[in-house]
This record gives C-alpha cells, structure tokens and sequence, in this order.
C-alpha cells in the first residue's frame, strides 16, 4: 500500500536544507513532496515560502492558492499572497489579502505590520499609521513596526516623533541597521550633520553590505563637502547594486563639483540611454554643457527642470506655449519668476527682446522687485499675481527665454548696464559717502539652500584688505549673518536698519554700489545687482561654480564690466584672496 506521507527523515531533509539557506536543492525536495503527497499541506507550505526566498513569486502565488483551496482558512497562506503581489507591485490586491489574513487572525502582528507596509507603497499613510500601531500593540516588542512607524512619521515631517520611533526600535534591537541608518536621516533632516554621520556610520557599522547606508553617508559627507570622501562612498553603494539610480546621479554631482566634468557627463548619458525620463540626468547634463558654453544641448535640457522633485515653478500650460518663431506681434505675453533675486536680474535682460518683437509683455514677479525693474529699458507691466488666463496669449518662465531665443555665447543680450539705481537715492548715499578713500562694497555670504553650499566664504579673509592704505570697506550685505559685523577686528562701514528696510528691495544697494568704486562679492545676488548696474565688480568664485560662470574664464560674456576670481583648487579661499590683495595695489578708480 502507498503511503500517505513523507517519512520524518524527507520531511527532516528538507528542512535541514532550508535551514542551511539551501533553497534551491529545499525547492526540488518540497516540489517532489508535493507530487508524491499531494494531500500532505507541510509540503505545500514548504514550496510555497522557498519559492518565495528564491523570488519566484508568479509560481508561489499559485502554490498558495492551493493551500487555500485544501485549507480555506490558512491565515500564512494568504500572508504570503500577499507579500508576493507586494514584491510584484500589485499593492491594491497585496492589500486585500494581507485585510484577509488579519480578519482570519486579528492577533497576527506581523500581517498588520506588512499591511501597513502596502498602504504606505499607496501614499495611505494615515491608514498606514494605525496598521502599525496596531501591529505594536500586539507585539510590543515589534522593533520592525516600530521603525516602520518612523518612517511614516519622517514622510510626513514629523521628525521629533519620527526620532523617538527609530530609538525605541534600537533600544529593544541594537543591532537593527535599518534603524540607525533612519535614525541618521532624521537628523540629516535637521541639519545635524555630525550626528547624523554617526548614525550611518554605526548602520555601516552593523551591516556592510547596505547600499542605502553608504549612499546616505556619501549624502551627508556631500553636505559636509568632503567631496571625495563622499564619491567613495556613492561608489561603495553603486558596486553593492549596480543599477542604483540615486547613488549614481550623486555620484556625477560630486564628481562635477571636483572639475571632473568628463567622468560626471559619461555617467548622465549613461543613465539617459537606461531611461530617456531620468529627469534628474538630464538637468544635471544640462549644467555640464551649459558650464562648457554649449548653450544649444544645455538649454534645451535645462527645459527638464520642470520634472523635477523639488521643483516649485510652473511648467507653461500647452496652450500658451510659445516655440520662439511664431509671431507675438500685439500678444499679451505672461512671463514669471523662477528661483532668486539674482536670477531675476540676471534673465530680466531677454524682456526688451520680447517687446522687439512687438509683444505686450506681462512679468509676475515679486512686488519687491518692481520699483528696480521699472528701470529696465522696456515697456513692462508688473505684476505679482499671475494674470487671468483670457488676458494672456502666450507664457514662459524667466529662465526658459535663454532658450527660447536660441542663446549661443556670442548672442547673449549683454550692455555695458541695462538696470539703473534710484537717482534720488544715488544722491541721498553719494552724501554720506563722501571720502577720497577707494570705495569697496563687500559681500561675503550668499543664500543657504543647497544650491548655495560653498559659494560663501569669512569675513576675516576682508581684515587684510582693510589695513591696505585708503580703503573703505562698505557692507552690502543684508541678512541674518550681518551679527558677524559684530565680531570683527577691523574697520567695515555699515549701515544697518538704515539701509534697504523698506518694501522695495535693493534700492539702497543699488545707489551705495554708484558711489563704490568697486564691488568684491561672492555669487550671490549681489553680484548680479552689480553687473546689470554696470559696476566694476570682482565676484569671488568657488572651485566649480555655478553653470552661467562657466570655467576658467576670467571674464564673463553676461556682464563687461565684472570680472572673476575664481578657487585654483578646492575650498581654497586663501589663494584667491591673495591674488585680490595683489591686484587691489595696482586698482585705478
């Protein structure tokens, strides 16, 4: 008579080999269990988690399905479902049966853990929350749903509470990589950088082989700007998963920031040629040609900023688009601000050639800008709402004109000035700044966005300049860091509330810049302001700077009368602050 089931040496056999992490020879030996005991559910079971650790998921689905037909209320049978439809994508339908698990067993923690899991895949964070409590409070040691839990709570911007989570999960498992590596993101979040290294280095510390822990401490050492300690890191992460997209973009970000341009545009193309909407690719590829002066490829990439995550700025609506050539001769013609003050004055230049195209321009920009934009040398109608769309014929953003008007090097719209200061003003400032000494306005700090890291440099490297004979230092700078005015040994003129505190922005720089006889400053929107005033400006410059400086150029084809120091290598401000020094001894009013 045939036996109905395996002996207890098969069923040990196959459970050894499971055990061992054996799973392909466990596959075969739970694959013959099930046709030689077709009734025998263990075997079942057994193919249906080791397909599972072998990632043949469609196969284990099916597997599974078969256990409920013989076993209808099989709680695993459903979780595990479940967790295939999950890894496959399918989170609607995953989310069904890990509903049915729990309403065959409400005490499974761990369902509710993985449901929350799927909810969260699904932006149902606040659903995702209460799976998670759920599964904590049946398991109180559920360090897992614990973490879970923070990182919902992250998301969401709740990083005090997000913190408190990921320590829970560590105090009850202090090996749990996962937690720090978390742990670490939150306080990335709060800009505590040192902590935070600490944190992914414990996760590094705990795991090794955590691509996502060395891709975030390659972003913290970036934030730090240990450039090449973070390219190590990026690297380590993309040899753990080779196709890591995230690692390998800010792989070519730092490898820009050190001058390697080359190594950094092979790994954009790369990603492009992967996936023709690597948005992220292509905008980076953009600041690349655009820094080499290859205006035609790098602007219209630059176009791929719409795409992007944290963009804030509208992409112009289909139905106002304008493709450069049609004619706007009497079109009502919107165009509104994108990104900084500086940006505004730097792209406010391309106005005038819309209105030489017979165009009713309409800018929406920030009412603070208006009273220095009405100086531009154009009809313009200023506004800082956006207009009614049955009042407007065409749309672009500000940055977007550079493109539209097809700019090469050779054609960007560039006068000796083409902003002016307030004359009233001009003659107010020209009176309290009267000497014979060489009037130096100075700028030594820029924004602090991300965008902003390594443009700024100390006020101390100014001390030098100001012992030099018939100098006077004039602040230009309005902001939070004018307290280190405080600190200072040296002699800098300021003029604190008095100066640029009203609505309108830059008016008072503006005419103080006409009685300066020079302009050194970092990049910053100051710069700008000088440039378009048509002010002799030095603007001091990091290693690799931003796109529109492009590289080693000395000059610069946006502003004749500006010129560029520029670092020789990185993160030093001392060699260019030498070569200021030298050349102020031979500056001619």
């Amino acid at each position: 008579m045939k036996k109905k089931v395996p002996s207890k040496i098969e069923i040990s056999n196959l459970s050894t080999q499971y055990k061992k992490r054996n799973f392909i020879l466990a596959e075969k030996l739970a694959m013959d269990m099930t046709k030689q005991f077709p009734d025998f559910l263990f075997g079942w079971r057994a193919l249906g988690i080791i397909l599972i650790k072998n990632k043949k998921f469609k196969e284990a689905i099916i597997v599974n399905k078969k256990i409920i037909d013989k076993s209808p209320e099989d709680h695993e049978a459903y979780f595990n479902i479940a967790n295939c439809l999950r890894e496959q994508g399918n989170f609607k339908q995953a989310e069904d049966y890990y509903k049915k698990t729990v309403s065959i067993n409400p005490n499974y923690s761990l369902a509710f853990n993985n449901l929350g899991l799927t909810l969260k895949d699904q932006n149902k964070l606040s659903e995702a929350i209460e799976c998670f409590n759920k599964s904590i409070l049946l398991d109180p040691r559920n360090y897992i749903a614990k973490n879970n839990l923070g990182q919902v709570l992250l998301e969401q911007g709740d990083f005090n509470k997000a913190e408190a989570y990921f320590e829970k999960a560590i105090l009850i498992n202090p090996t749990y990589a996962l937690a720090f590596n978390n742990l670490g993101l939150v306080l990335l979040k709060k800009k505590k950088f040192d902590i935070a290294e600490e944190y992914f280095r414990k996760a590094l510390d705990l795991k090794q082989d955590f691509p996502e822990g060395w891709f975030n401490l390659g972003n913290v050492l970036n934030d730090k700007n240990y450039l090449y300690e973070a390219e190590n890191c990026f690297k380590k992460a993309i040899n753990l998963r080779k196709n890591y997209t995230d690692a390998l973009i800010n792989l070519g970000s730092v490898l820009h920031e050190q001058g390697k341009l080359d190594e950094s545009e092979k790994i954009y193309k790369n990603l492009i040629n992967l996936d023709n909407k690597n948005y992220n690719a292509q905008f980076n590829l953009s600041l690349i040609f655009n820094s080499k002066g290859n205006f035609k490829d790098g602007l219209k990439l630059y176009e791929s900023r719409f795409h992007l995550k944290e963009n804030s700025i509208a992409k112009p609506r289909d139905k106002f688009l304008w493709d450069g050539n049609t004619s706007i001769k009497d079109k009502k013609f919107l165009i509104y601000e994108e990104q900084g003050l500086g940006d505004i004055i730097q792209f406010c230049r391309y106005l005038p050639l819309l209105e030489q195209k017979g165009a009713n321009i309409i800018f929406k920009v920030k009412q603070k800008m208006h009273h220095l934009l009405n100086s531009l040398d154009c009809k313009i109608n200023l506004t800082h709402k956006f207009t009614n769309e049955d009042r407007i014929d065409f749309e672009a953003p500000l940055m977007s004109l550079p493109h539209l008007f097809d700019t090469k090097l050779n054609s960007i719209p560039s006068k000796s000035y083409y902003l002016r200061a307030d004359p009233q003003k001009i003659t107010e400032w020209s009176k309290k700044l009267k000497s014979n000494n060489l009037k130096i306005g100075i700028c030594w700090q820029g924004g602090k966005y991300k965008i902003d890291k390594g443009r700024s440099f100390s006020l101390e490297f100014f001390k030098k300049i100001s012992k030099m004979q018939n100098i006077q230092l004039i602040n230009l700078y309005k902001g939070d860091d004018e307290k280190k005015l405080l600190d200072i040994d040296f002699k800098i003129t300021s003029f604190g509330d008095n100066f640029d505190n009203g609505k309108d922005a830059f008016v008072d720089t503006a005419a103080i810049m006409m009685s300066c006889d020079l302009i050194i400053t970092c990049d910053t929107a100051i710069a700008h302001l000088a440039g378009a005033l048509g002010r002799k400006v030095w603007v001091v410059l990091k290693y690799i700077p931003d796109w529109r400086w492009m590289l080693k150029r000395l000059d610069t084809p946006w502003y004749p009368s500006m010129h560029l120091y520029r670092q020789t290598e990185l993160n030093d401000w001392n060699g260019v602050f030498k070569k200021i020094t030298r050349d102020l001894q031979n500056f001619e009013k």
